[in-house]
């Protein structure tokens, strides 16, 4: 227990250390005197940040319609993403410091590339821990990271100057994807972790379950993938009010008003306490109301930009503290409802981090392309989100009312799913006792149960995250230990045993 203990806490502090590298390198590129250049001569035409957004947007889609394909590709891809992180942040810093390529082009291609690759290794980090090492783990490297990353960048403004620290920005990609093979090289012979049936049951358990399981296991996903898109317009407002959320000259430090240490001391507190009350403290609770304090926090952010933005230019030390946090906080609650949300949803992982990712990269950017304005704009675009998010138990009551109205016609369809749950699972227990008279692997007894129940194959692929090739690869080697010429002759088995066992 005490080496397991050891190895998940090396795998956390990894992780930690490489999500921080991943904010130090954005915060690099938006906020430093290396890339100004840049930012402010993109500035006149659109905020550079839109096109590090479009660069989130186009990966979160692919991971949405396509996750079977890029996890496929996982391997190359952990190598491809530095390369491409890194000459893109190249491409911006030297867009308009040079003459043989056209500077916007230059500039907004690196952007896109660059925010791509973000995206693509904070979802990496936060996936591995939420499936190795749980959702209180994730949570912690999440906190850990941002005083980190406001550290490291407190020793860069200290001891490099601006060309220096471009470099720096440039070779950050490589690091962070060097921590993040060794936490995985540190995890890879552990098992993975397992959240209980009852907290979140699969699929599987669910063939065996009762009815009103599987009822409230849908709900729950419904519930979790409204969390999602919650989260993801949260962010986008935090962040589009924030003083961090447009590039260039702006700033990006927590609590200024302290002091750089002192700042930094009170952000990890602020941290600490938010994830152990908000997150950690209702991570057993239904996915309906597991999210609800966190969001009303943020929200509770949001109202204090409201009332600040009329005090103009007025110093207020604790409203802009307010702000300034509700930014690392917003962070958390979008990556901690991603690393809830994984273990949780039947759907491919790649296409649960899509979707907050996706929501979040589209809001912010037509926000930022189309309707960026006045301060009162802004009030009643944050009062309306504000409105819709506050207004989803409205939304769910009236659902619940519209069911209540259809109970019989409910109570109709769970007895007949009742019927059909009982035969799934005489099927899996015969299919259980087969695979071990002929000595199917795991993999194997998997693929071969999900065939007995009448299963094609593209649901096998989508039920086990697995290419089309390896799944007709399994049929094959089934059918060869069972001597069956085919389906027919494995389904001939299963049923004709059955039969005769009954005789």
């Amino acid at each position: 227990m005490n080496e397991q203990r050891r190895t998940s806490l090396t795998c956390g502090v990894l992780s930690a250390l490489g999500l921080s590298l991943i904010l130090l390198w954005c915060t690099l590129m938006g906020h430093t005197p290396g890339f100004m250049l840049s930012s402010l001569s993109l500035g006149e035409w659109v905020n550079a940040r839109t096109f590090w957004l479009l660069g989130i947007l186009i990966i979160s889609i692919l991971f949405v319609a396509l996750p079977h394909q890029i996890a496929e590709r996982e391997r190359s891809l952990t190598y491809l993403m530095p390369v491409l992180s890194a000459v893109g942040t190249a491409c911006f810093a030297l867009s308009f410091n040079q003459d043989f390529f056209d500077p916007t082009v230059l500039a907004t291609a690196g952007l896109a590339v660059a925010g791509l690759g973000y995206f693509w290794f904070a979802s990496r980090y936060v996936t591995m821990l939420s499936k190795a090492q749980g959702f209180a783990m994730a949570v912690w490297c999440i906190v850990a990271a941002f005083p980190l990353r406001q550290l490291a960048s407190l020793g860069l403004d200290s001891f490099l100057d601006p060309a220096q620290q471009v470099i720096v920005a440039i070779a950050l990609p490589f690091l962070s994807a060097l921590f993040l093979w060794a936490a995985r090289f540190v995890m890879r012979d552990q098992p993975i972790e397992q959240t209980s049936a009852a907290d979140n049951p699969t699929p599987q358990n669910l063939r065996q379950d009762a009815p009103t399981q599987s009822i409230r296991h849908a709900q729950s996903e419904h519930d979790t993938v409204i969390v999602l898109v919650i989260v993801g317009v949260l962010l986008a407002m935090v962040r589009i009010f924030g003083p961090s959320g447009v590039w260039g000259d702006s700033n990006t430090t927590y609590f200024d008003a302290l002091g750089r240490i002192p700042a930094i001391s009170v952000l990890t507190v602020c941290l600490v306490l938010f994830a152990q009350i908000t997150l950690l403290l209702m991570a057993k609770k239904p996915a309906s109301i597991r999210f609800q304090l966190p969001i009303l926090v943020v929200i509770a952010g949001l109202f204090v930009v409201v009332i600040r933005a009329q005090l103009g230019e007025e110093p207020s030390p604790l409203l802009d503290s307010i702000v300034q946090a509700n930014d690392p906080f917003a962070h958390l609650l979008f990556w901690s409802a991603i690393a809830a949300a994984i273990p949780t949803l039947d759907i491919p992982e790649n296409r649960t981090i899509g979707i907050p990712g996706l929501v979040y990269a589209a809001s912010s950017i037509i926000w930022v392309v189309f309707l960026r304005g006045s301060a009162v704009v802004e009030t009643t675009v944050i009062l309306l989100v504000v409105a819709i998010v506050m207004n989803r138990s409205w939304f769910s009551s009236l659902f619940k009312r519209r069911e209540d109205d259809s109970a019989e016609t409910r109570s109709t369809a769970a007895g007949t799913e009742d019927s059909v749950s009982r035969l799934t699972y005489t099927i899996t227990e015969r299919c259980r006792e087969i695979a071990a008279e002929y000595g199917l692997s795991p993999r194997e007894t998997e693929v071969f149960m999900l065939l007995a129940q009448g299963r094609t194959c593209s649901f096998i692929q989508d039920e086990l995250v697995l290419a089309e090739s390896t799944i007709k690869t399994h049929m094959s080697h089934i059918y060869a230990k069972m001597e069956v010429s085919g389906r027919q002759g494995m389904m001939d088995l299963v049923f004709g045993e059955s039969d005769r066992n009954k005789g």
